[in-house]
């Protein structure tokens, strides 16, 4: 059996897992990080990622509800490709073990989706996911989770999330999605003249927060006022249109 084979059968058997067991792996918080690319900071999109799922833990927990956080995390498996090394990887999964966060690590946009989508076959409507965080690499119209530099070949292989693929029935009907970490998500792509602000306002009739600037990590978790405040930047706000 070969590598692609193997990694088909192993996401498959996720999948099933899932489904078997919706009441005890009930999903309702996302939070996804991606690959640090060309970043001397290797950890600013982990560091937030995690801060942000003890964040959505600890409210879930405030408001006794009984939703649990997974968080996923990109990674090419090649570092020179924009990739976290192994020691990094290692070091934040027993993080989030310690912490009880459901982790996941996937090197698939289209595997991400699927993950996502999987949620409509549950009959517990509370396991939709209510809440989306997204902490990495995006250009105008695009998550560009696999981002691995500036250079215009590599840009063109750039793994990206592919948003249209992600079924608006995964979602709760408040949902919030945010995507305030990645660079300018409000503002339009030139060739689809849609913004990724634009791509998920149909998933939700809950609000969509994005970026109008290129975000700026400073090293450790911090707020998305922070994240778009060094470059004069505002949250941007959207009504979904889910309906």
């Amino acid at each position: 059996m070969n590598k692609v084979l193997i990694h088909i059968a192993v996401f498959s058997l996720l999948i099933l897992f899932i489904l078997h067991n919706s009441q005890s792996f009930a999903i309702d918080g996302i939070v996804i990080s991606g690959q640090p690319g060309p970043l001397l900071n290797k950890k600013h999109f982990l560091e937030n990622g995690l801060d942000r799922c003890l964040k959505i833990r600890n409210a879930f927990k405030r408001e006794n509800k009984n939703e649990k956080v997974v968080w996923i995390i990109f990674n090419s498996n090649i570092p020179r490709r924009g990739g976290y090394t192994k020691e990094i990887l290692a070091e934040y999964s027993i993080k989030s073990k310690k912490e009880n966060i459901e982790l996941i690590i996937l090197s698939s946009g289209n595997d991400l989706v699927k993950f996502l989508n999987c949620r409509v076959h549950y009959s517990d409507s509370n396991s939709f996911i209510s809440k989306l965080h997204y902490y990495g690499h995006a250009t105008p119209g695009h998550l560009e989770i696999g981002f691995i530099n500036n250079r215009f070949w590599n840009k063109l292989i750039s793994k990206e999330i592919p948003i249209k693929k992600i079924n608006p029935d995964c979602f709760s009907d408040s949902a919030i999605i945010n995507v305030v970490g990645g660079c300018r998500t409000s503002i339009k792509s030139v060739l689809s003249k849609k913004s990724v602000a634009d791509k998920f306002l149909p998933k939700t009739n809950g609000v969509v927060l994005a970026s109008d600037v290129r975000v700026y990590y400073p090293g450790g978790p911090v707020s998305d006022k922070t994240l778009v405040k060094k470059n004069n930047g505002q949250i941007v706000i959207f009504k979904g249109t889910k309906n």
